[in-house]
Parts: C-alpha cells; sequence; structure tokens
C-alpha cells in the first residue's frame, strides 16, 4: 500500500506519572506542489515548479477548500481519535481542534470506561459546579460551548482530568510549504481531494461547466466507494448541538 506509516506518540500526565497512548496512520507522500500539479494536469494545464505565483495562489485556495469540503463527506476512520484535553479553566476543557465531537467517556483502562450524558448549555447552567478530586467519582454529563467542552462536576487534579477521554474527528491538516505532506490522510485517498480541487478550479477560474460536473461526479463515485471500503465507520446523523452522530 502507498503510504509512509508514522506513529504519532503522546504523553499525558496521570497518577504521579505518564499514561502512553499512540495512533498509527498513513501519511500521504504527496507534497502540496505535487498535489497542485496533479490537479494541473488534469484540467489541461502545464505543471509548475513553485506555488509562489497568482495561479499557485488559485490552486492552494481549491486545495484548502477541497479538504474542508472532503472532511465533512463521511466519518473518516483515518480522522477518528480518541484524546484527553490540552488544558483545564476550572470546568472548561480544552481539546484542540476538532471537526467533529462523537462521546465523552469518563474511567480507565484497567475498569473500562462510562459514557457520559450531553446536555444543552443552558441545561448543565441548571446544575452547580462541584469540583473533585482522585478517581473515586466523576463527571455525569457534559456540554459543549465554542468549541470547549463543559461540565458541571469537573475534575480539579491531574489523576481525575487524565480520566475523561474525547472521541472526536480531527481536521485535514493542511500542508504550509510546497515540499510539506498532508500528515493525516493516507495516499490512497488523495484522489478525493483532486477531484474536488479540479471542480473548483473549473467553476472559479476556468469557467467550464461541463468538466466541473465531470469532477463532480466521479469525486461522488471515489466517495461512495471510500464509504464501501470502510463500512466499519458508522455514518451517522450529525447533531448541531454536540457535533456528532445519534
Amino acid at each position: 500500500m502507498n503510504g509512509t506509516h508514522t506513529l504519532a506518540i503522546s504523553l499525558t500526565r496521570c497518577n504521579g506519572g505518564f499514561l502512553l497512548s499512540e495512533r498509527i496512520t498513513l501519511m500521504s507522500t504527496s507534497t502540496l506542489l505535487d498535489t497542485a500539479n496533479v490537479i494541473f494536469r488534469a484540467i489541461g494545464e502545464r505543471p509548475v515548479l513553485t506555488l509562489s505565483t497568482t495561479q499557485g495562489d488559485r490552486v492552494r485556495d481549491c486545495i484548502n477548500h477541497a479538504c474542508l469540503d472532503v472532511e465533512t463527506l463521511h466519518t473518516w476512520d483515518w480522522l477518528c481519535t480518541k484524546r484527553v484535553a490540552n488544558s483545564w479553566v476550572i470546568n472548561v476543557a480544552d481539546i484542540g481542534t476538532y471537526q467533529r465531537l462523537f462521546d465523552v467517556s469518563y474511567g480507565s483502562s484497567a475498569k473500562g470506561y462510562k459514557t457520559l450524558q450531553y446536555v444543552p448549555e443552558v441545561q448543565l447552567d441548571t446544575i452547580p459546579r462541584v469540583a473533585y478530586t482522585g478517581t473515586s467519582t466523576g463527571p455525569t454529563v457534559y456540554s459543549l460551548s465554542a468549541g470547549k467542552v463543559l461540565f458541571a462536576r469537573y475534575p480539579n487534579d491531574i489523576a481525575s482530568q487524565g480520566r475523561i477521554l474525547f472521541y472526536l474527528q480531527e481536521p485535514i491538516i493542511l500542508p504550509v510549504l510546497d515540499t510539506d505532506v498532508f500528515p493525516n490522510i493516507p495516499e490512497r485517498y488523495m484522489p478525493l481531494i483532486h477531484k474536488k480541487a479540479c471542480h473548483l478550479m473549473n467553476v472559479r477560474y476556468l469557467d467550464d461547466a461541463q468538466a466541473a460536473s465531470y469532477f463532480q461526479q466521479e469525486l461522488e463515485q471515489l466517495v461512495q466507494q471510500f464509504r464501501n471500503f470502510e463500512r466499519k465507520a458508522p455514518v451517522g446523523h450529525l447533531n448541531m448541538h454536540r457535533k456528532g452522530r445519534r
């Protein structure tokens, strides 16, 4: 299979020590410049040596928007992960950038995790804020506000904070430099980006509705093929309140 195996390792301080979590991903081998030239060839343009031009700015913009579109087309298993919070401010957990939050759980690998109940923020505000420490108790409900996760009963030490897991879908990470690769897209899925970016180039800059329709149809066919391949990953209904499946 094309692609480079990368091992993402994170250390989380927990119970006076560190909790090690790891996730193996298939990183794309295509750079931003490689991707741009695939698109240029597909729409009948000459490949370029740099994206530091008006033409380069246009294709870069279409690639960026293609990534935003592709990440919302399906619950891609290569974007799904779980993590502990990056930081806490009283009862508010900062879990970084994410595309969807599916569930929040509390517990440990030894005893298992319990899924917490989501409630709207207005309902959470009716519950008194109570801090706790240690491992003998935990939260029961959570809510969302401006991308942060809020709790009524909230952990107030490192040990209890490390027992809360957030299950989420990450956004596609965009390359910055021409020579940078797409760090969290497997190479086999790169044609999704190519097709969508070609569609956008034809719509925005080439004024070719027929070609745009052709690339959109190819994209839809590819998406269905990959969805069938990922049948083990459920496609849920998006709940606008919890940014997850129901």
